[in-house]
């Protein structure tokens, strides 16, 4: 597997979905976690879809892939967290 181009494959058809193949919503309000806007959150119909950037293939950096996996983590619970008495279900992507 080539990190790049699942790097490109993440953002060509996730990563910015909302805005490259969506008109603005007006049901719900996508959301981006504050230095990693490739992860997105929103809440549609009581369903909860998260989507994080996992880190992936090699191994360049250990602080760097604990650092993101704990912030991806945060990212996870503290949208549950927000939108808890408002879903019924949550659906999670993960890519790496």
């Amino acid at each position: 597997p080539s990190p790049d181009q699942a790097w490109t494959n993440w953002m060509t058809y996730l990563g910015k979905y909302d805005t490259q193949y969506w008109d603005k919503p007006s049901l719900y309000t996508v959301q981006r976690q504050k230095g990693q806007g490739e992860n997105f959150a929103f809440v549609h119909h009581r369903v909860a879809y998260i989507g994080v950037n996992m880190v992936g293939g090699f191994l360049h950096d250990q602080d760097e892939w604990n650092t993101r996996h704990e912030s991806n983590l945060r990212w996870i619970r503290n949208r549950v967290e927000k939108y808890y008495e408002n879903v019924e279900i949550v659906v999670i992507f993960g890519h790496a």
